[in-house]
């Protein structure tokens, strides 16, 4: 059967069917995506969750070890090949694999259907950096020592998120060490071993401050990103 009668008498398809009618008929699939679009088909429920609806797994420690597969792929601006997750795809579930995207917040790129793509000219992108401080002007909480401690409840060891992060691990240890002199209280309670409660445990106060953080700096990241386009680039 080829693609035309594939796609005959198709309104729209899921993403997940598009790629398989590429497996099927062994075309690219962008010649699919094309196709489809051609015949005014649409595509629905991206399998990495950039479009559509989708259930994530909260599967931590999975996510862990799908981010370490893919950590040397991704760009400066978090942002990874659609082309790439297909192949680690083979290993992983793509259930799996978009829990991991969303938990790290990576964003995928040239859709491998061809339905969305990047764009030819140069982008400039705006980076802020944010930071708190105390009464006497020290750091006592920044974006760093956030992914230090993110990664440490992720892992569950210190010299673990060190080396996901590709920091030293005094570097992540001190990271630790600072949030828990500002606070005032231990956060982090470690247990030597191997069995199930060995590792190291983030209360659930600085967890909390943790995730407060990280939906601080993208929103933060969001509105400075909407200025910058408006002021710089609105000729209107």
């Amino acid at each position: 059967m080829n693609l035309d009668q594939k796609l005959s008498n198709k309104t729209f398809l899921t993403c997940k069917e598009a790629l398989e009618i590429s497996n099927e008929i062994n075309a690219n699939p962008k010649i699919v995506g094309e196709k489809a679009t051609s015949k005014s088909i649409k595509i629905t429920d991206c399998e990495f969750g950039e479009f559509g609806k989708f259930n994530s797994l909260n599967d931590t420690q999975n996510s862990i070890e799908i981010f370490e597969a893919i950590k040397p792929y991704i760009d400066i601006h978090q942002r990874i090949n659609c082309e790439k997750l297909l192949e680690i795809s083979k290993i992983y579930s793509t259930q799996s694999i978009r829990s991991c995207l969303k938990e790290f917040d990576i964003k995928v790129k040239n859709c491998s259907l061809g339905l969305f793509k990047e764009k030819s000219e140069k982008k400039l992108f705006l980076k802020v950096k944010t930071w708190v401080e105390n009464e006497n002007g020290k750091v006592v909480f920044s974006k760093e020592n956030n992914e230090s401690l993110d990664m440490i409840a992720k892992s569950g060891s210190i010299k673990r998120a060190s080396e996901i992060l590709d920091i030293n691990y005094k570097k992540c240890w001190t990271h630790l060490k600072i949030f828990e002199k500002s606070m005032g209280e231990k956060i982090a309670l470690s247990r030597r071993g191997t069995g199930d409660d060995s590792g190291t445990r983030i209360n659930k106060k600085a967890l909390s401050w943790v995730d407060k953080y990280k939906k601080f700096q993208k929103s933060v990241d969001e509105f400075a990103n909407k200025e910058f386009e408006r002021i710089f680039f609105d000729e209107k």
